[in-house]
């Protein structure tokens, strides 16, 4: 499970906000380079911190 410690001097301003990077696993990236096919770049998104919640969602669309 996923851990995230922010250090943040203003949290109030910048809100429970992270910046959350999807990549694919080293292991399918050394198959990618070994098969000298393309490297998916990372997709870089904002994610809101919620410490209520009971479940962690990704749309599926994400990925485009």
């Amino acid at each position: 499970m996923p851990s995230v410690t922010i250090n943040s001097p203003n949290l109030q301003v910048e809100g429970p906000i992270v910046e959350v990077h999807f990549l694919i696993s080293s292991e399918l990236e050394k198959k990618y380079n070994e098969q000298k096919n393309g490297i998916l770049k990372p997709v870089v998104v904002k994610a809101l911190i919620d410490t209520g919640a009971s479940a962690c969602v990704i749309q599926k669309e994400l990925n485009t």
